[in-house]
């Protein structure tokens, strides 16, 4: 199975972030990659970080969208019948499956 362009640079930018996270101490599966994290990463310039949205009646939230929809695309990803991400839960974040891995390696070394 190959990858999509858009599905590579999506695993590509998770196994980077991964890599510059330190690990916390004790924790055997590390911190995985949180949606803000991933939507800065893959679109740090986009034009929706400046969109503003209401946020209940006495307040309004900046970008809010961007994190969400990288999720989705991260989420989408590990639906596949070979998943390439997986989701540690809500604090955690998403990480890389060992296809995941594999297809970021053989993306990198053909470059």
């Amino acid at each position: 199975m190959s990858a999509t362009p858009a599905a590579l640079r999506m695993i590509c930018a998770i196994a980077d972030i991964e890599d510059d996270v330190v690990r916390r101490p004790g924790d055997c599966h590390g911190r995985g990659v949180r949606g803000r994290e991933l939507a800065m990463r893959l679109w740090p310039d986009a034009p929706g970080w400046k969109q503003v949205r209401n946020c209940g009646p006495h307040g309004a939230t900046t970008g809010a969208g961007m994190p969400r929809c990288a999720g989705s695309l991260a989420g989408k990803l590990s639906h596949l019948e070979e998943p390439l991400t997986r989701y540690l839960g809500w604090e955690r974040g998403w990480t890389l499956t060992e296809r995941g891995r594999h297809l970021v390696l053989e993306h990198r070394r053909g470059q």
